[in-house]
């Protein structure tokens, strides 16, 4: 019995897989809901980071989060709180201004 091996993102009859799967993901994937984090959440994660370092998980687990956090959201949190702490220091540091 001989194989026959079709090009890449073909069937065996010639149609397209690329274009048929694609449709089918766009169609049946969506976004979650955006939900803002509370004070609360944010000051959960700032201890548990300081408690468990970057164990997202850890973290999601040991904290009273909203049940549609992810621990890549936690992650993803933590690195815009970190970014708005450093430009918020940057921006009212004197010494850190340019002077021309």
């Amino acid at each position: 019995m001989q194989m026959t091996l079709s090009p890449r993102g073909q069937h065996r009859d010639g149609a397209n897989v690329a274009s048929e799967a694609g449709s089918a993901v766009t169609s049946e994937r969506s976004r979650r809901p955006r939900v803002n984090y509370s004070a609360t959440e944010e000051r959960y994660l700032m201890e548990g980071v300081a408690k468990y370092g970057t164990s997202w998980l850890t973290i999601l687990t040991h904290y009273d989060f909203k049940p549609q956090r992810t621990a890549a959201d936690l992650k993803e949190k933590f690195a815009r709180i970190r970014r708005r702490k450093v430009f918020v220091f940057r921006s009212t540091c004197r010494a850190c201004r340019v002077v021309t």
